[in-house]
C-alpha cells in the first residue's frame, strides 16, 4: 500500500510541526495536584526520571510515577517523558465494619473497577476468641498487600475504611455476610474535561507526539482518541471493561472501532498497571528520526498477562484492542494488535513522521534561501530541491525500514516551463505527488514440512 492509498499527505506552508526530538516522547496525562503548570518533563536515567518526579510531590502511590515506573521497566526507555496534569477528581471511599469474630471463618474482600473485572482478597481469622479489632487488623493488611489501586485505615475499633489510590476513578467494594458497608464517599469524577486538559498541556508545551490516558472510563478514552485524530498526535487508551472480551457492541472498543480512531487501546484486567504507558513510551523511545518501530510482539515485563480465555482472545483482537499474553513464559503485546482504525501503529506512526518531517525540510528550505535576500525561483531548477527533500526523505525511511523499494517509489512534478503567467503569479508550486510503499513488518510466521528419516 502506498501512503497516498492510506493519507493525503499535504504540505502546507506555516504548518505548525513537531521537532525530530517530540516524536520521542509521550506525554502522561493524570488526575493530580502534584504541580500547578500544565505539563513537567523529566529527562536523563530512569533514576533520575523517577528522582524528579518525587521532587515534584509525587508518591509510589501515584498513577503517574506508577506508570513511569513500569515504562522504565522496559527494554528500551525514554530519555526524557512528559506528565501532564488534568484537574483532579475525588476519590471515592467506603467505610466497612467487622460485624462479626468468628474463629477460623475466612473473610473477604471484593474489589471492582465499575464494569471491570472483580478481584477477592481472603483472610481467615485465627482460632481462639479474636477480636473485632483482631480480624479487622488481618484484613487491612490483606488488602494493603494485594495489587489493589487502594489504601487502608482505622475507622474506630472495628471498622476500616477503602479509599481509591487515583481520584477520578470509582470502584464497587463487595464483603461477606460477617462484613457491612456502612458508607460510601462516592466518587467524583475531573470537573475538566480530556480535550481541555491536552488543550492546555498542547498550549504550554507542543514537544510531545504520544498520548497516553491515565483514566480508563469509555468516555474519557473516546475523547482521547477523538481530540488526538486531528492533532497529529498518537493515543494510547486504557481499558478494563469487561464487555471488551464478549460479543458485546457498546464496549470502548467497538465504539473507537465504529469511529474508526487512529490510535490504540491497551485491554487489561488491571488498569493500575498502565501496560498503554509501557508500551507507548517503550516504542516512541527508539530514536526519533528512525520511526518504523512495531507494537506487535513486544516484551512487557513487570506487566502482568491478561488472564483471558482463546476465545476472549479472539473477541480483543476482532475488536482492535491491545493486550499482554503469556508465550512462551514471556509477556508480550498480541501479534494481531492493532488501532482501533485497523490500521498498523507503525503505519500510523510513520505517516505522521514523513508527513512533519516534509512539512520541516520545505519550510527550512525556504528560510534558508531567503537569508541574504535570496529566494528560491520559481523554475525547474527551485522545483528540484524540493524533490530533493522528497528523495532523502524516502532514502532515510527506506534505511530505516518503514519503506521499501521494491516496488520503486513513483515521484511525479509539474514541468515548470508549462505554467501560465496566472500560476506562476500565485508563487504556488503545483503538488508534487509521490507513492511511497510502506514496507510492513512480519508478526507472524508459519511452517509446513516433512521430516524424513
Amino acid at each position: 500500500m502506498g501512503i497516498t492509498d492510506r493519507e493525503n499527505v499535504q504540505i502546507i506552508s506555516g504548518t505548525l510541526n513537531l521537532s525530530t526530538a517530540g516524536f520521542g516522547k509521550v506525554l502522561i496525562l493524570g488526575e493530580h495536584s502534584r504541580f500547578l503548570e500544565r505539563t513537567q518533563e523529566y529527562a536523563g536515567s530512569g533514576a533520575e526520571i523517577l528522582q524528579g518526579m518525587k521532587d515534584a510531590g509525587f508518591t509510589a502511590k501515584d498513577a503517574e510515577y506508577i506508570a513511569m515506573s513500569n515504562l522504565l521497566g522496559m527494554d528500551l526507555t525514554p530519555q526524557a517523558a512528559m506528565v501532564g496534569r488534568r484537574t483532579v477528581g475525588i476519590a471515592q471511599v467506603d467505610t466497612i465494619t467487622v460485624d462479626t469474630a468468628t474463629a477460623e471463618a475466612i473473610y473477604t474482600y471484593g474489589y471492582k473497577f465499575p464494569t471491570g473485572v472483580a478481584f477477592e482478597v481472603k483472610v481467615t481469622a485465627p482460632t481462639g476468641t479474636p477480636s473485632l479489632g483482631d480480624i479487622r487488623d488481618l484484613i487491612r493488611a490483606a488488602i494493603d498487600d494485594s495489587p489493589l489501586p487502594v489504601t487502608t485505615a482505622d475507622s474506630g475499633a472495628d471498622a476500616y475504611t477503602v479509599t481509591s489510590d487515583f481520584p477520578g476513578i470509582g470502584f464497587t467494594s463487595t464483603v461477606d455476610a460477617l462484613q457491612s458497608i456502612v458508607n460510601t464517599t462516592a466518587n467524583t469524577a475531573s470537573a475538566e474535561t480530556v480535550s481541555d486538559a491536552l488543550d492546555a498541556c498542547l498550549l504550554e508545551n507542543p514537544g510531545f507526539y504520544g498520548v497516553a490516558l491515565l483514566n480508563p472510563t469509555k468516555a474519557d478514552v473516546l475523547e482521547l482518541l477523538t481530540w488526538c485524530q486531528t492533532r497529529r498526535k498518537l493515543p494510547m487508551g486504557l481499558s478494563s471493561d469487561a464487555d471488551c472480551i464478549t460479543s458485546a457492541t457498546d464496549d470502548v472498543l467497538s465504539a473507537a472501532q465504529t469511529l474508526s480512531r487512529d490510535g490504540g487501546i491497551f485491554w487489561t484486567d488491571r488498569f493500575w498497571e498502565f501496560p498503554n504507558v509501557a508500551l507507548h513510551g517503550n516504542r516512541l523511545s527508539v530514536s526519533a528520526d528512525e520511526q518504523s518501530t512495531v507494537y506487535n510482539n513486544v516484551p512487557m515485563p513487570g506487566i502482568t498477562p491478561a488472564n483471558i480465555t482463546s476465545s476472549e482472545r479472539a473477541f480483543l483482537e476482532a475488536k482492535n484492542g491491545f493486550f499482554a499474553d503469556n508465550a512462551g513464559g514471556i509477556t508480550v503485546t498480541g501479534e494481531d494488535c492493532k488501532a482501533s482504525s485497523g490500521e498498523w501503529m507503525d503505519v500510523l506512526l510513520g505517516i505522521d513522521w514523513t508527513t512533519t518531517r516534509l512539512e520541516e525540510a520545505s519550510f527550512a528550505a525556504k528560510v534558508e534561501a531567503s537569508k541574504g535576500g535570496g529566494k528560491i525561483p520559481m523554475t525547474n531548477a527551485g522545483k528540484a530541491i524540493f524533490l530533493g527533500i522528497l528523495r532523502e526523505r524516502f532514502a532515510k525511511g527506506l534505511s530505516t525500514g518503514l519503506f521499501t523499494d521494491q516496488p520503486e517509489p513513483i515521484i511525479n512534478a509539474v514541468d515548470v516551463r508549462t505554467m501560465t503567467s496566472a500560476e506562476r503569479a500565485t508563487r504556488s508550486l503545483p503538488t508534487i505527488t509521490f507513492e511511497f510503499y510502506l514496507a510492513g513488518a512480519i508478526n507472524k510466521t508459519s511452517y509446513s514440512g516433512k521430516l524424513i528419516a
